[in-house]
């Protein structure tokens, strides 16, 4: 899903409620925000991802970004694991084996020391390794449950992340590769997605307020006040305000409330702001 919406409609606030009802409903979910990024690689992409939506299950990734960073190897048999520890990273680690598959079940530990080649076409190779590891345990992991990519702020994504993005997440999600997985994206503007995207991505928009969601909001913010001292207040935030913006709803409320601060705080439960 893409959802097109201008500054200030609530696309980040949406973003983080989805996330909030994925783990209450204790759905993997991994959020990414492109605006304050500085620019990820396909390395900070794939370890991000693989910490939220748990490490456990990305143990052959992580064992990939080892022997790339020349970080410690775990090689496997079913009758035992061997550990080769060329630095400190595994010391005092504990690792253990189901009986029947000889999967590790606890988190294969990072060598987060960066390692990467300079060469251009030998980085294309690592890279083209890393995300081959992450996405066959994506596919495995989703097959048993969905998992949610929540990506925020698409407008300011950086060339290699919109690549890893287009050419690695989405089209392997449009090819069928990750049935079980889900994309949301948010933007201040369409990101330009060709033809090609129409039967995969569904796009829609955030509408603005309306005079009793105005309403619903000064209540629930203690501000009722506000409508005793200034009964035109609703009619000036829709004059004021021509696209509805819960942003600026949201300011003009808070400006207020520091001139006119509510006599008694109200004891209703705050979690719809969540």
């Amino acid at each position: 899903m893409l959802v097109v919406a201008p500054e200030g409609m609530g696309k980040t606030w949406l973003a983080q409620r989805m996330g909030h009802e994925c783990s209450l409903q204790s759905i993997p979910v991994t959020q990414f925000n492109f605006r304050d990024s500085g620019g990820r690689d396909t390395l900070k992409i794939v370890r991000k991802a693989r910490d939220d939506l748990g490490a456990t299950h990305y143990n052959p990734l992580t064992q990939v970004i080892n022997e790339i960073t020349a970080g410690p190897t775990v090689e496997m048999t079913i009758e035992s694991v061997e550990i080769n520890i060329r630095d400190a990273t595994l010391i005092d680690s504990t690792i253990t084996v189901d009986d029947e598959s000889a999967a590790i079940r606890t988190a294969v530990k990072d060598n987060y020391d960066e390692a990467f080649a300079t060469n251009a076409q030998v980085r294309a190779l690592q890279n083209a390794r890393i995300n081959d590891a992450f996405f066959a345990c994506l596919a495995a992991q989703s097959a048993e449950h969905p998992v949610v990519f929540l990506l925020d702020g698409y407008e300011r994504a950086q060339p290699e992340e919109r690549r890893w993005v287009e050419e690695e997440l989405l089209r392997r999600v449009r090819d069928n590769h990750l049935t079980g997985v889900i994309v949301i994206l948010t933007a201040r503007t369409a990101p330009g997605f060709s033809e090609d995207w129409a039967d995969t991505i569904a796009q829609t928009g955030l509408p603005g307020f309306e005079e009793e969601h105005i309403r619903e909001y000064i209540e629930r913010r203690n501000a009722l006040s506000i409508l005793d001292a200034h009964k035109t207040f609703i009619q000036l935030v829709l004059d004021v305000d021509a696209n509805n913006n819960p942003k600026m709803l949201a300011n003009m409320v808070d400006q207020y409330m520091l001139k006119y601060p509510p006599a008694e705080e109200a004891d209703a439960d705050d979690s719809w702001l969540l």
